[in-house]
């Protein structure tokens, strides 16, 4: 980011790296200017350069800084909405998962439900059983790891709202030295 900075910087001092010889002279009637001398009666322009005042320098650094600390401000902002969308998308996934866990266990309850009262139903029962304990073990670690997950990003939310929003000083534009 410092880079368009020494860019306007070097521009509001004026520093020019290329500049020609302006010649004005009348050819039929007309004034014409040109690069090179172009007849008897030429004249040398010399163009005014623009030399910015102390004043000028000042200014150009406040507004600098204030490009600077706007772009920080939302660069903040943008995170902040990142990680509050993030929590709410981890939300939503939990409450996804316990809903298609609980329909699960619900289609296999029906289905334990059915079982008939002999060997191969009992058999029958044991398995839907151990689905039943498996999709619960299944779903509750994917639970719960989406849970870790969402914390992670509470105390991320947390650790940047306590912080003060970054500020850069305009003592120290161009040096890449930021303040928080």
């Amino acid at each position: 980011m410092r880079f368009p900075f020494a860019v306007v910087l070097l521009a509001a001092l004026g520093f020019n790296t290329a500049q020609a010889e302006i010649f004005t002279c009348t050819v039929d009637g007309r004034q014409t200017f040109s690069q090179v001398p172009c007849g008897d009666a030429v004249t040398e322009v010399k163009p005014r350069i623009w030399k910015p005042t102390p004043v000028d320098i000042e200014r150009q650094k406040s507004a600098n800084q204030s490009v600077v600390n706007a772009t920080l401000q939302m660069q903040y902002v943008r995170e902040l909405t990142r990680l509050r969308n993030a929590i709410r998308d981890a939300g939503i996934a939990i409450d996804e998962l316990i809903e298609a866990r609980d329909e699960r266990l619900q289609w296999l309850q029906y289905e334990r439900s059915r079982a008939n009262n002999n060997l191969a139903g009992a058999v029958w029962e044991n398995s839907i059983v151990s689905d039943m304990n498996g999709v619960r073990a299944d779903y509750g670690s994917r639970i719960q790891e989406m849970s870790d997950y969402r914390n992670m990003l509470i105390r991320k939310l947390e650790m940047l709202e306590s912080q003060k929003p970054p500020v850069q000083d305009a003592s120290n534009l161009g040096q890449g030295s930021i303040a928080r």
